[in-house]
């Protein structure tokens, strides 16, 4: 079974580029993948020092975006049958942005990766992967990393 759009939402880790050579091998031959990532907000700092927080999470920001960028290009001269597309995001919660990128981009999975925490680690934690597997309008492949 393959689909034609993707959505894998990526974290710069060492499993990314493996989360996302997964999600080419359950695209279509001609598929959309769409890498998402996330960023949030380092410290909102109120006062004087604003502008500066602001300025830094900003350069964070940009950071990641190039990153990402790159990683798009880098994945399409290794799979040129694929169009990849990058969305970077920071205002909404990163299941709540998922969610709209999977209806405005008509998404058919999402592959993405967990670490499978479980008991205590799970609940200090929190768990991104189950809360968008919850709420995601269509399937979702987790892989555990």
């Amino acid at each position: 079974m393959t689909f034609k759009n993707v959505l894998c939402p990526v974290d710069f880790s060492d499993n990314s580029s493996k989360i996302i050579e997964l999600a080419v091998k359950l695209s279509e031959q001609h598929g959309h993948i769409v890498l998402f990532h996330h960023s949030v907000l380092i410290s909102p700092v109120q006062g004087p020092d604003a502008a500066v927080s602001f300025e830094a999470d900003q350069e964070l920001r940009d950071m990641a975006k190039k990153q990402l960028d790159d990683m798009a290009v880098e994945f399409k001269a290794k799979f040129p049958t694929r169009t990849f597309e990058t969305h970077h995001s920071f205002l909404m919660s990163m299941t709540d942005e998922i969610n709209e990128v999977v209806k405005e981009k008509q998404i058919d999975i999402i592959v993405m990766g967990t670490h499978g925490r479980t008991g205590l680690k799970r609940l200090l934690m929190g768990s991104i992967a189950e809360d968008v597997l919850r709420h995601a309008a269509c399937p979702v492949f987790l892989v555990k990393v």
